[in-house]
């Protein structure tokens, strides 16, 4: 028997359990402490069943209780949300660099970048109420692409190394790379890329 893609279907039983099974293939079921594990196992079943299984495509279909299957598409809606904001401002940071880069005012990569990401700070930072005033920002750090790579990659030599210097940077980060926005795992440390090589 040959099937290029089987729809597996996981469901939960006794607790610790998941049972898998294969709509294509009448009686190839198996089970694991977890899906992942229920996933493997069914390839291997598989293989009792049909001749191409280790290349087959497997569908998962994870049968949630109703509470569960409304927060993941509840998520989906606000990440497809989120995703479409950032790209706004995407697009907005890049408009302002052209715009400060470019006709009378001729601006540099750094004063343009420094402009965006110091409203940025000034804004989120502004105290509130009456005879308030504005909060001033610091200095401004220029990132070069290479401790970005080494900092979201964990296999990179230089990665340790890289978290324990951002630990200590207190001052806003900027770089010339075409990303937008991009958070680290720690909460008290986010890092804004702005756009600046237009």
């Amino acid at each position: 028997m040959s099937v290029h893609t089987c729809h597996v279907v996981y469901e939960r039983v006794d607790p610790g359990w998941w049972v898998a099974s294969v709509r294509e293939v009448r009686g190839c079921h198996t089970q694991g402490r977890t899906v992942d594990e229920a996933r493997r196992r069914i390839r291997k079943a598989m293989e009792l069943f049909i001749d191409d299984a280790r290349s087959a495509k497997l569908v998962d279909n994870v049968k949630l209780p109703a509470p569960a299957s409304k927060a993941i598409r509840l998520y989906a809606a606000l990440r497809k949300q989120a995703e479409s904001e950032d790209q706004r401002a995407s697009l907005a940071a890049r408009r302002a660099v052209r715009l400060l880069r470019g006709g009378k005012l001729k601006m540099s990569a750094r004063d343009a970048a420094r402009l965006l990401v110091r409203h940025r700070c000034v804004h989120r930072h502004a105290p509130r109420g009456p005879g308030s005033h504005q909060e001033e920002v610091g200095s401004v750090l220029l990132v070069d692409t290479g401790p970005l790579v080494a900092l979201f990659d964990r296999k990179n030599a230089e990665h340790d190394r890289c978290v324990k210097a951002l630990k200590s940077v207190r001052d806003p980060l900027m770089t010339t790379i075409p990303v937008c926005r991009v958070r680290t795992g720690h909460r008290n440390y986010p890092i804004d890329i702005v756009p600046v090589g237009y």
